[in-house]
């Protein structure tokens, strides 16, 4: 059995990771509606449609992890998935615009 001092500290952690991702996920947002913005123009509707694409892959992500059988493999997976795609949101973007306009 865990004691109620290790339990409060993982619940700490978890939430202090939570707090760190949900901020990645914000910064990811602006950069890549900055960015679309400022190839195709229009940030009005740069933004909207980066802001639906996002909330329409919280809520795919949202009924997909009904099938994670193990948590924290699922969580630390995603995590990870999304560190490398939102990192490379921009430069990818960039390279897209200058081969297909």
């Amino acid at each position: 059995m865990i004691d109620a001092g290790a339990r409060r500290g993982a619940d700490l952690w978890l939430l202090a990771a939570t707090f760190v991702i949900a901020v990645a996920g914000l910064v990811y947002e602006l950069i890549a509606a900055t960015t679309s913005s400022y190839l195709v123009g229009d940030s009005i509707t740069q933004f909207s449609l980066v802001i639906g694409i996002f909330l329409s892959s919280m809520g795919l992500g949202a009924w997909l992890s009904r099938f994670v059988v193990r948590v924290e493999n699922g969580f630390v997976s995603a995590q990870i998935l999304l560190g490398l795609v939102g990192g490379a949101s921009a430069p990818l973007m960039f390279l897209a615009y200058a081969y297909l306009g």
